[in-house]
């Protein structure tokens, strides 16, 4: 984290399972006034942080979510907030459907967006879970 007081002229970032992405994007959002790409492969994207997203980084043009578990409404509520994006793939994560129009709809603007292969429950796990924010489905 103190690295980031040295990086004034980061503009991309690539995380993996990080459990702190807010504190991480807090610390960019001071110091990195260039940063416009965020890779986030396979997260855990809850309410706090696709909120962390849209206000610590709001000029983010890339967003990279493939394979990440994010529920609907947070996926939604990147796509009203992050209005920059120039480029998003969410292909193959859980939490949402690739072909809801409403997702589809909101990202229309995005000259190149993805979400092939995305599905709201795992299609292998027999008890159909839903798996974003770890929560599991009512008919558990």
């Amino acid at each position: 984290m103190e690295l980031t007081e040295k990086l004034k002229h980061l503009e991309s970032l690539s995380l993996g399972n990080n459990r702190n992405i807010a504190e991480i994007l807090s610390q960019i959002s001071l110091h990195c006034k260039n940063f416009r790409r965020l890779e986030l492969r396979d997260c855990l994207i809850g309410e706090d942080e696709a909120s962390s997203i849209i206000k610590l980084v709001p000029h983010i043009r890339y967003l990279i979510l493939s394979c990440s578990r994010i529920r609907r409404r947070n996926f939604i509520t990147l796509l009203q907030g992050c209005m920059e994006l120039v480029y998003l793939d969410a292909s193959d994560c859980l939490g949402f459907e690739e072909d809801d129009d409403e997702i589809l709809k909101l990202a229309s603007h995005i000259a190149y967006f993805s979400c092939k292969g995305s599905e709201l429950y795992d299609s292998e796990d027999n008890h159909d879970r839903l798996i974003s924010d770890g929560e599991s489905s009512d008919d558990d």
